[in-house]
């Protein structure tokens, strides 16, 4: 027989051990792949929340303008989608391997490729082509980087990398489900008396079955799956045959055996690896209540402001160009909306960046998440008495 014909009977006319094998490969494969996803959809989830929560603003000549980047950026980036769902868009994409590509319409909406094919240069700009956009609409124009708004993250290889860490640890979670449930399943003999072994009337000559066959397979494959059901069964049984008492073997720490709690721990570790590399907490993610503060800011500084950097950069590069942000009109993305300041926490703080300057009424009001005054007073920056010039020191005689 040739390795082909070899490949073909295994994957077409597979024998019993063969379709084992089949059932332990599918079983760990779709193990990894759900997990994975779970796992990283847990990551994406908390920092495009995040980014939805962050203020872009966007200045003329160094003043807030609100005009229609604005607007795009904070509620409505296209006729089809809010800011929420942008945003887990463009974090969805942006961890592969290409990264996201966002394409701005004639009327200045910005829409997320759904895939697209990038020739990278050296000394000229990228080209795209072939950009499939949502709705299987196949965009026939070519775009120059210039054109385009791509973000890409430094650790946009996460996926591959997690692929490949998480292919072991798929193993180990399918062999871990199968250890608690051998550990935990009832275990039933079956006694087999030699009346029964007299049953030797032949079934099917080709095969060489004897009725005795017949009747265990019967039995193995179809009786025992209606007994060992949880609602109430009956199982037939033929003269010769018993059921012994059936032997339980309940999963608990002292006996060694498998419990849910392996389970648990073997999943929770799919999460860290999938925190870590996105650069979360992991404590943040289980909701631990120790150093929370702490957490936050570290998640804050290391994993959110790095991706909202990017997108930064490349709105200011590509949207504005670089005479425009010399001149003050940019975008500036605000990561400090991300977490509420309650007024009790802040209330010292404020007031001492309020007494020097630092800080004015409309500023201290964006902080507890209300809207501005938009006053003369509340815009106005006030310095107490006490701080003035060092030439302009006078007394203490």
């Amino acid at each position: 027989m040739s390795i082909k014909e070899t490949f073909f009977n295994w994957f077409i006319t597979p024998s019993k051990s063969t379709q084992k094998q089949y059932e332990v490969m599918l079983s760990e494969a779709r193990t990894n792949y759900i997990y994975k996803k779970y796992a990283m959809q847990i990551c994406i989830n908390w920092i495009a929340n995040s980014i939805s929560l962050c203020d872009f603003r966007t200045y003329e000549k160094s003043k807030r303008h609100k005009g229609h980047n604005w607007w795009k950026l904070n509620y409505e980036p296209n006729k089809n989608q809010n800011n929420v769902d942008f945003w887990y868009q463009v974090v969805s994409k942006a961890v592969e391997d290409d990264g996201a590509l966002i394409i701005q319409t004639r009327e200045g909406d910005f829409i997320v490729a759904e895939s697209f094919i990038v020739e990278e240069k050296s000394f000229v700009e990228n080209v795209y082509r072939s950009v499939m956009l949502p709705g299987n609409y196949l965009d026939s124009k070519t775009y120059k980087e210039s054109e385009v708004i791509r973000i890409k993250l430094n650790n946009s290889k996460v996926e591959k990398l997690l692929d490949s860490i998480y292919s072991d640890y798929g193993k180990l979670l399918a062999g871990t489900m199968r250890n608690y449930n051998r550990s935990n399943a009832m275990k039933i003999v079956l006694e087999i008396d030699s009346v029964f072994d007299q049953l030797h009337q032949t079934i099917d000559p080709e095969t060489g079955k004897v009725e005795a066959d017949t009747i265990l397979d019967d039995i193995f494959q179809n009786r025992f799956k209606s007994f060992l059901s949880d609602s109430d069964a009956v199982m037939p049984m033929e003269k010769g045959l018993a059921i012994a008492n059936p032997i339980q073997t309940p999963g608990n720490t002292k006996s060694g055996a498998s419990t849910t709690r392996d389970i648990t721990e073997v999943f929770q570790d799919f999460i860290n690896i999938a925190a870590d590399a996105f650069g979360i907490p992991r404590g943040l993610i289980k909701g631990d209540v120790a150093d929370v503060e702490a957490m936050r800011d570290n998640y804050v500084n290391f994993c959110v402001r790095p991706f909202v950097n990017e997108i930064q950069s490349e709105f200011n590069r590509k949207i504005y160009g670089q005479k425009e942000v010399s001149s003050g009109t940019k975008l500036v993305v605000r990561t400090q909306t991300i977490m509420i300041h309650t007024l009790i926490k802040t209330a010292s703080d404020a007031e001492a960046l309020f007494r020097v300057g630092g800080i004015n009424q409309d500023g201290i009001l964006e902080m507890q998440g209300e809207e501005p005054l938009n006053t003369k007073e509340s815009t106005a920056y006030y310095v107490t008495k006490n701080y003035a010039e060092q030439s302009e020191l006078k007394g203490g005689e």
